[in-house]
């Protein structure tokens, strides 16, 4: 290191925290290199559990994916009413079925220039009306959101850690120099102890 220089980093952590070249180095002043060093591991620790959540998560909602696909049918049913346009959608009444079997619902679909005498509805294996399922997309989505959460999650985790142990570490600092300078400053100004 060259004159002037302030150790930093790992070979300050190395040498055990201790600069044997400044005589005003204190105890705690191991603690900066320290705390960069723990924060920087926990970060990757979270990266890699984000990509091991998200993974697990998109493994699950795969099978799910593969699990609706089999249990739900799109068929077309028949609108026998229509509501009031709503920005973008149509609320119609659907009749699913013929004479007493037929099944009545209430569903959502987009809104179209010509109305159409049927519209495609989902039913699952007991033959109610039910949710599309989910897509490949979806699933891919929702580990994403779930792997990102994870990464904010260690990241707000490790920077209130980090100024937490800061805050506290400074205000020891203070103590010590206030304590200091309570043995000093009579000195220093010129008064008997």
């Amino acid at each position: 290191m060259g004159a002037g220089r302030t150790p930093f980093g790992l070979r300050y952590l190395f040498r055990g925290g201790r600069d044997r070249g400044n005589p005003l180095r204190r105890g705690m002043d191991w603690f900066e290199p320290l705390a960069v060093a723990v924060l920087v591991v926990f970060l990757i620790g979270g990266f890699a559990a984000a990509m091991l959540v998200g993974q697990l998560e998109l493994s699950r909602r795969i099978d799910q994916v593969r699990t609706e696909q089999r249990e739900k049918d799109e068929v077309s049913a028949t609108v026998v009413a229509r509501a009031p346009q709503n920005r973008g959608t149509d609320t119609v009444a659907v009749r699913l079925g013929e004479g007493g079997d037929a099944r009545y619902a209430i569903v959502d679909v987009r809104s179209r220039a010509s109305s159409p005498p049927e519209v495609p509805v989902w039913i699952d294996r007991s033959g109610e009306i039910t949710s599309p399922p989910m897509t490949e997309g979806d699933a891919f989505q929702a580990a994403g959101v779930t792997g990102a959460f994870v990464v904010v999650g260690f990241a707000v985790t490790g920077a209130a850690g980090y100024g937490a142990a800061r805050w506290y570490v400074t205000r020891r600092r203070l103590r010590a120099w206030e304590a200091e300078w309570e043995k000093v400053e009579p000195h220093w100004r010129g008064q008997p102890d």
